[in-house]
C-alpha cells in the first residue's frame, strides 16, 4: 500500500474510534444520567413555580373577602356606637322636657350635710370629671357628654381611648346630674346621703380611670 492509502485508512478508522471513546466516556461518567437528572430538576422547578403562582392567586382571592369582613365589622362597631350616642341624646331631650319627680318611698335617713350643700359638692364632682375628660381628650361639647364619651371609646381612635364600660358609666352619671338639676327645687325631699355618696364616689372613680387611660 502506498503512503496515501495508509493515510486514508487511518482517517477512515479515526472517527469510529473517536465515537467509541465518547461512548466509553459517557458510560463511565454517567453523563446521560446526569443530563436526565438535570432535566428532571428543571421539570420539578417548573411544576413548583406553577404551584407557587396558583397559591399566590388563591391567597389574593381569599384575602379580599377577609379584608371586606374586617371593614364590615369595623363599620358595624362604629354604627353601633353612633346609634348608642343618638339614643343617649334622645333620652337627654326627653328628660329635659320632663319635670316630674319620682316619689320617695323610703323613710328619712341620716344626713351629714344639708341637701343643698350635698348638691353643691355633687356639682363640683361632676365639674372635676368634665375637666378630667377635657385634660385627656381636649375640648368637647359638654351638652352631649354621653355622645362624646362613646366617641372617645371608638375602636378606631388613636392614642388615649376610653373603655365601653367607662363610657357607659359616664353617660349614666350625665343623665343623673341632669335629673338632679331639674329637681333641685325639691332637693330636700329626695337627696339623701346614699345618693350623694354614690354619685360623688362614681365621679371620683371615673376621674381616676380617665387619668390612667
Amino acid at each position: 500500500m502506498t503512503t496515501k492509502d495508509w493515510i486514508d485508512l487511518v482517517n477512515a478508522a479515526s472517527w469510529p474510534m473517536v465515537g467509541l471513546g465518547v461512548l466509553i466516556y459517557v458510560w463511565r461518567s454517567d453523563a446521560i444520567g446526569k443530563l436526565i437528572k438535570i432535566s428532571d430538576s428543571v421539570k420539578d422547578l417548573n411544576e413548583n413555580l406553577v404551584q407557587l403562582v396558583e397559591a399566590e392567586q388563591k391567597l389574593r382571592q381569599t384575602s379580599g373577602p377577609i379584608l371586606e369582613a374586617t371593614e364590615t365589622m369595623t363599620q358595624i362597631q362604629a354604627d353601633f356606637l353612633s346609634i348608642k350616642a343618638d339614643v343617649e341624646n334622645i333620652r337627654d331631650k326627653i328628660e329635659q322636657r320632663s319635670d316630674r319627680t319620682a316619689p320617695d318611698e323610703q323613710g328619712p335617713k341620716t344626713q351629714l350635710l344639708p341637701p343643698p350643700d350635698m348638691f353643691t359638692r355633687m356639682e363640683h364632682s361632676w365639674k372635676l370629671l368634665m375637666q378630667a375628660l377635657e385634660d385627656k381628650f381636649g375640648l368637647f361639647d359638654r351638652r352631649s357628654v354621653a355622645g362624646e364619651a362613646y366617641r372617645f371609646a371608638h375602636g378606631n381612635r388613636k392614642g388615649a381611648r376610653l373603655t365601653y364600660d367607662l363610657a357607659d358609666e359616664i353617660a349614666r352619671l350625665h343623665s343623673s346630674i341632669k335629673s338632679y338639676r331639674r329637681r333641685y327645687s325639691s332637693v330636700g325631699d329626695w337627696l339623701d346621703q346614699e345618693t350623694y355618696d354614690a354619685f360623688v364616689g362614681s365621679c371620683q372613680a371615673m376621674i381616676e380611670q380617665i387619668r390612667s387611660a
